[in-house]
């Protein structure tokens, strides 16, 4: 799941998911350059992202 500028932050659709009944995992925001995510359960157990990359006018070159 990609979220791109303009639209819900990755913050908030990890916090919606989380009150669906999604269990948080881990975040990953340093390790790749531009982008950062978010890894969620679902009440399985299955492992799922929600990633976001910012604007490319934000991006370090």
């Amino acid at each position: 799941m990609f979220f791109q500028p303009g639209t819900t932050p990755r913050a908030t659709e990890v916090q919606r998911l989380i009150g669906l009944g999604a269990t948080h995992q881990w975040d990953v925001l340093d390790e790749v350059p531009y982008v950062r995510w978010t890894t969620l359960a679902d009440p399985e157990g299955n492992l799922f992202c929600v990633a976001e990359h910012p604007p490319v006018d934000q991006q370090r070159a």
